[in-house]
């Protein structure tokens, strides 16, 4: 990957510091506030990716978005902007980024699917997505536990339960499960769309792919404390009808 030089004098230590990219060595500013060449592009993706990797979501998502109104179909731009936006939220808009990041993903697969004729580089670049996906599923659905009202009601006699403590633990639980349960659809929304797609292009996906995708899946939807909004079972059955193999060793509880 290429790196940034200061212009100043050379260094390529260079850090962001409040909406600026700062040399270490020297302290001068750079401010990008658009794509006038292609080598700004260049760095911007260089920027955007650096960001992206050190979980710097704010100026990712902000390097990304550049790249993305300098060319609509740029597929990386476009997912990691949805990404970076996703892995920003907080308890207040949480579960209205994750709904606006599954509702993106069938247009993602389409842009990746646009960005080369070569089924090597399109398998890479699947696989590459897909780990960055399958974490931020798992890292949001273990994030919304803190979300939860913190009430014990093992300590109390039945008598003695606040009634309205009571009900802002059921309310929080509810949010939590409403988050925790489109942080699963995040991962069904991409396995299925890249099926999809695999019907038309035969990119050598091994059956793993799909398998350990099914899996934190299937795991992750099994500790939601409401389970009405999906079928596990019809889950189960659809995996195994698409891998055409044994039941696998792991289990829902």
């Amino acid at each position: 990957m290429k790196k940034i030089q200061c212009e100043a004098c050379g260094s390529v230590d260079l850090v962001f510091q409040d909406g600026f990219l700062v040399c270490r060595s020297c302290g001068t500013k750079y401010l990008i506030t658009g794509i006038e060449s292609p080598q700004k592009a260049k760095n911007y993706r260089v920027l955007a990716r650096r960001a992206y990797k050190e979980k710097d979501y704010t100026n990712a998502k902000r390097y990304y978005e550049n790249l993305l109104a300098d060319n609509p179909d740029d597929w990386e731009a476009y997912c990691y902007s949805k990404l970076s936006n996703v892995n920003m939220s907080n308890e207040k808009n949480m579960h209205d980024n994750l709904v606006a990041f599954n509702n993106s993903v069938k247009t993602i697969v389409e842009l990746i699917y646009k960005s080369s004729k070569d089924p090597a580089e399109l398998r890479k670049t699947v696989e590459d997505v897909n780990k960055d996906i399958m974490a931020t599923s798992k890292y949001l659905y273990d994030k919304s536990d803190d979300y939860e009202y913190d009430y014990d009601f093992s300590l109390l006699d039945y008598d003695e339960i606040d009634d309205e403590k009571a009900d802002k633990w059921e309310k929080s639980l509810n949010k939590v499960n409403d988050i925790k349960f489109q942080t699963c659809m995040m991962v069904a929304q991409w396995n299925n769309n890249i099926r999809d797609q695999c019907e038309d292009i035969e990119l050598g996906l091994e059956k793993s792919f799909f398998i350990e995708n099914y899996k934190q899946l299937v795991e992750q939807l099994t500790f939601i404390g409401r389970y009405e909004k999906v079928n596990l079972q019809k889950t189960i059955k659809d995996l195994l009808d698409y891998i055409h193999t044994e039941e696998p060793d792991w289990k829902v509880y």
